[in-house]
């Protein structure tokens, strides 16, 4: 979520206490994401997953499927905890600065957009034939 919401403040005129509070939300986010330590348990269970695709003999569904919840929990906190922090930003910005970030994150993903069909232009073609 915060990979979204990011991007989109560079444009925008911040004043100075704007840039501390958000500077210390990210700070406090970072911290908590530290503090949480998700990333060595979400290793650990990725390892896991090799390790039962790896093992001779029949694949033990409901492990692998124990272990994907697990994954998928995991998952779910940091967004949520992305989505808390993405929130307490957009309480630090003025109406005008929201509308200028939401004009930003169109015109980044129009263009996201066009170099999506730059790069897959098969793609475009088929997805074109498609609606015909």
């Amino acid at each position: 979520m915060l990979k979204f919401v990011l991007p989109a403040l560079d444009g925008l005129d911040l004043t100075r206490k704007q840039r501390n509070q958000i500077a210390t939300i990210l700070k406090e986010a970072h911290d908590q994401d530290q503090a949480q330590d998700t990333q060595e348990q979400f290793e650990n269970l990725h390892a896991q997953i090799e390790d039962l695709l790896s093992a001779p003999g029949p694949l033990d569904q409901d492990k692998i499927a124990q272990v994907q919840q697990q994954m998928a929990a995991l998952r779910a906190e940091r967004e949520a905890r992305h989505l808390q922090t993405a929130s307490r930003i957009h309480d630090v910005l003025t109406p005008d600065q929201l509308a200028q970030m939401r004009d930003r994150q169109k015109r980044i993903h129009a263009l996201l957009g066009e170099l999506n069909a730059l790069q897959h232009p098969a793609q475009q073609i088929s997805s074109d034939t498609q609606k015909k």
